[in-house]
């Protein structure tokens, strides 16, 4: 049973836009959120994490550690390439998020698309059933939106 206080507004099928569209909408007020001239025309990579596993669904948690699925389990990854099971025999996580609470919720696909969150000592419990999301992530008014 899904718990709205856990996930109000929750959306399925969110179709999601390029925040720095090519031709503006003349009908549309301009953006005051986002500085589209910041965004650089090409992006590189700052650093490559030799070792790193996992590499569906990442999140960073509070302690910097890489948090990534590995079709089987949730890894964590260091910046030096060190890794650890963080919670096996999750499936293969399509999308995750941290809460501020330092939850982790995700999305995984072997199973219709559930949504789960995860404590930071491992345990699990679903919030939504067979939504059929692929990916979820928390906006600023706080809730969370999937798009499946």
């Amino acid at each position: 049973m899904t718990d709205a206080r856990l996930i109000p507004g929750l959306l399925t099928s969110l179709a999601l836009l390029s925040a720095c569209p090519s031709t503006p909408d003349p009908d549309e007020p301009p953006a005051t959120d986002f500085d589209c001239s910041t965004v650089p025309d090409t992006l590189e990579p700052a650093a490559t994490v030799e070792g790193a596993r996992a590499y569906k669904g990442l999140a960073f948690d509070d302690a910097g550690l890489l948090v990534g699925s590995d079709t089987s389990a949730l890894i964590k990854s260091s910046r030096t390439g060190d890794w650890s099971v963080f919670v096996p025999g999750v499936g293969e996580v399509e999308g995750m998020v941290y809460l501020p609470d330092g939850d982790l919720v995700v999305t995984t696909s072997w199973d219709d698309g559930n949504m789960r969150r995860i404590t930071p000592d491992g345990g699990i419990s679903l919030l939504v059933a067979g939504l059929g999301a692929y990916s979820v992530i928390l906006g600023p008014d706080g809730r969370l939106y999937a798009a499946g």
